[in-house]
């Protein structure tokens, strides 16, 4: 007998294009706080939207996740953006499963990202 090991993990992509243009919209002296409030804002948007969809909380849920998606689009996180759309998707759908594998993914796929853009180790889209 065989044992398949799942890999949960996948590449982290960013638009460095997009993020160029985020940092150059803002002051040079501001660009780095800048940055940090939109990942501090994308963090807290995602821990909202697992505890909107932990405690059966829909409208808190797919109101978070429209707010991912914006900030994930802002910073050029194509992938989470698309991720988010998806669990909306699911959630309106009110397919159960494929919402709590949606959102397990997207979780996965934010801390990564917002670690990813942390340290500067992404691979662009």
């Amino acid at each position: 007998m065989s044992v398949l090991v799942f890999a949960d993990e996948e590449e982290v992509r960013l638009d460095f294009d997009v993020l160029s243009r985020f940092c150059s919209a803002c002051e040079p002296a501001h660009v780095e706080e800048a940055l940090c409030l939109a990942m501090e804002a994308l963090a807290r948007e995602l821990a909202l939207a697992e505890a909107g969809w932990r405690s059966n909380y829909a409208l808190a849920c797919v109101a978070a996740l429209v707010k991912v998606k914006r900030l994930a689009i802002l910073l050029g996180m194509t992938v989470l953006a698309r991720c988010a759309g998806d669990c909306r998707i699911c959630l309106l759908r009110g397919d159960v499963a494929a919402t709590a594998a949606t959102i397990a993914r997207l979780m996965r796929l934010g801390e990564t990202s917002l670690y990813a853009l942390w340290t500067g180790e992404a691979a662009g889209a």
